[in-house]
């Protein structure tokens, strides 16, 4: 393998130990990132508690597929798709584009215009990242941790479960529809 690889999957919420289906989120994304991790020859990182950037200083990898525990759903296929997309780019991140209306609120919470929809993206998981693109210490991103402005970042296409949980309302309405989708679950 040309660079050395370092799965990280990221734990940021105590949802993460939430049941989806009989099984914790954290166990559903451990899986999927083991997964990955072995058909690549990487090792697997848990890093819980918001300590992202100073775990990821530690680690002697030069490239990082970060995976976020509250996207249960991205498989080991997505983040195979999204390593193999990192190419000449030095960061790539998986994302969906929005099949939802977009508008712009206004000050006074009036609707003020429809954004193109063709102009932003749904951001999924997970981020694969070259340890020397990373902006250590710099300002807070879109992307987990910080990157060195002006380093090329690009994207590939994320599966439509690729979903984040944020709440508990959002972890009833997945586990609705993972039964709907599969009525053996039920």
């Amino acid at each position: 393998m040309p660079h050395k690889l370092s799965v990280i999957l990221n734990v940021d919420s105590q949802l993460a130990d939430q049941l989806l289906a009989g099984i914790s989120l954290f166990n559903r994304a451990l899986s999927q990132a083991t997964q990955f991790a072995e058909s690549n020859g990487a090792d697997v990182v848990v890093v819980k508690n918001g300590q992202l950037e100073e775990q990821l200083k530690e680690i002697d990898a030069e490239i990082f597929l970060i995976h976020d525990a509250l996207r249960p759903l991205v498989g080991a296929d997505q983040m195979q798709r999204a390593y193999e997309a990192l190419g000449n780019c030095q960061a790539v991140r998986a994302t969906m584009p929005f099949t939802e209306t977009l508008k712009v609120v206004g000050p006074d919470q009036r609707l003020e215009a429809t954004i193109d929809r063709d102009s932003v993206r749904r951001i999924s998981s997970p981020e694969v990242i070259r340890k020397s693109a990373i902006n250590f210490g710099g300002k807070a991103t879109t992307w987990s941790v910080p990157l060195i402005n002006g380093y090329q970042s690009c994207e590939v296409a994320a599966d439509p479960q690729g979903i984040r949980i944020n709440n508990g309302e959002e972890l009833k309405m997945l586990e609705a529809l993972l039964q709907l989708s599969d009525p053996a679950q039920k």
